[in-house]
């Protein structure tokens, strides 16, 4: 027999009749125009095997877990009711979350991607700015809260994050002429010259701001130059750089764009699955390719200016940017434990629980993955605060509970389980995020 982990007080369902703790969610998905053909995304793939009807003609881009309002998830037919409501009434399935944050609702936002093609280059702001931008123009900045994020990748998966080391940068601008004057010379040189950080930073700051603020037609002539140089020195057999690659991916995916050019001013990163990158507030970054997790503040400001058809807001976005130069931390998460079944299956590396924070934590989010072999369990112990939990693979039982596929759940405070895999079939996988430091095991007595 399986049994909740710890014997908390019941928690009220809305309707006022006794409930578990776990909560059987209805998420939405998001279709936008970066997104994979029905049939090789990931968001699709859970949303058809939790039963939903999808439209076999639309890319599907994004899996929406969480009480925002662009899309809330609401819990599990035949209720209906929209998750924020149910915390509204009852703020003590929050647990420790609540007065940390001084909320009803979840602080944090929890996806899956998939991507297709270049999302835009962007940055999230920080509380101060989110908090001038939506009072200033809330038709674009929906809300007034920061929004630092993370991506752990699920495939492999390709991203532009923060901007290249200098020596980097400086031998970019040296081999790249379209680039080089779209900057101006004087900027170009200024940056080359500049010995301390903060001169570089400033000198950057010049650099990139002169760029985002070109002429989109002489932008896009300047594209156009490095795509047909590109293409002249590939004729004529030489070796393709990898920014050479990625420049000409990104031009034929936004031709004329001055993304294509800002990009190469950033580092390009891959990550393999089970890796992933923090992204503070203020970073210049954008998701390439790949399927991947993500949590986030609960926010849905993206300041833009390259790689999109969307509004661009160049000038806030240069004013806002952090102009550090470094190579970005990958994470690969750490073992927490969390498989209690055969012995064989403890000694597979890849079983049981992994954690994921960055090494200066955002407090309103943490991510987990954990996996369990056929015929075992995998432990959940309590967690302090709520957390949001997605069946990736596999089939398994909480008492009398079925979780499969698709299957996403809104965990209270105070509530673990033991999930028994279902024997004979595939390994069980699954997602979740948590407040930060108020993830499973933090509840425990």
């Amino acid at each position: 027999m399986v049994t909740l982990s710890v014997q908390a007080p019941v928690a009220p369902h809305a309707n006022g009749v006794a409930h578990d703790g776990l909560y059987r969610l209805q998420c939405k998905a998001q279709t936008y125009a970066w997104g994979l053909p029905m049939d090789e995304s990931e968001v699709a793939r859970l949303c058809l095997a939790d039963g939903q009807m999808l439209d076999p003609s639309l890319p599907y881009a994004e899996l929406w877990m969480g009480t925002h309002p662009s899309a809330p998830s609401t819990l599990a037919a035949p209720s209906g009711q929209p998750l924020s409501d149910l915390l509204q009434r009852h703020p003590e399935l929050l647990g420790a979350a609540a007065p940390a944050f001084g909320i009803r609702g979840l602080p944090f936002l929890f996806k899956v991607l998939s991507i297709g093609s270049a999302l835009s280059i962007q940055s999230h702001p920080d509380k101060a700015l989110a908090a001038r931008l939506h009072a200033e123009r809330p038709d674009v900045y929906p809300d007034a809260n920061h929004k630092p994020e993370m991506v752990l990748a699920l495939t492999r998966c390709e991203a532009l994050c923060g901007f290249a080391p200098a020596e980097e940068l400086a031998g970019t601008l040296a081999a790249v002429p379209e680039l080089r004057a779209m900057v101006g010379e004087a900027r170009a040189a200024a940056y080359e010259a500049a010995r301390s950080p903060a001169a570089r930073a400033a000198a950057l700051h010049a650099l990139f701001s002169a760029l985002m603020a070109a002429p989109a037609g002489a932008a896009g002539d300047a594209v156009d130059a490095l795509v047909a140089r590109l293409r002249a020195l590939e004729e004529g057999g030489a070796g393709r750089h990898a920014r050479d690659a990625l420049a000409l991916r990104l031009a034929a995916q936004y031709p004329r764009d001055v993304g294509v050019l800002a990009a190469l001013t950033l580092n390009h990163v891959t990550l393999e699955a089970g890796e992933a990158l923090a992204l503070p507030a203020n970073l210049p970054h954008a998701y390439l390719a790949g399927q991947a997790l993500e949590a986030m503040a609960e926010s849905d400001n993206v300041i833009r200016a390259g790689l999109t058809p969307k509004l661009r807001d160049a000038a806030v976005l240069c004013a806002s940017l952090s102009y550090d130069q470094a190579r970005p931390e990958v994470l690969r998460g750490e073992r927490c434990g969390g498989d209690v079944g055969a012995g064989e299956a403890k000694a597979a590396g890849e079983h049981g629980l992994r954690r994921y924070r960055p090494s200066q934590p955002f407090p309103e989010f943490e991510v987990w993955t954990g996996r369990a072999a056929p015929g075992t369990k995998l432990r959940l112990a309590p967690a302090a605060g709520p957390a949001l939990l997605l069946v990736r693979r596999g089939e398994a039982r909480a008492g009398a509970r079925r979780l499969g596929p698709g299957h996403a759940f809104f965990l209270a405070a105070g509530r673990g389980m033991d999930l028994e895999v279902a024997a004979g079939g595939q390994d069980l996988e699954i997602a979740a995020a948590a407040c930060n430091g108020m993830g499973f095991g933090s509840g425990e007595a």
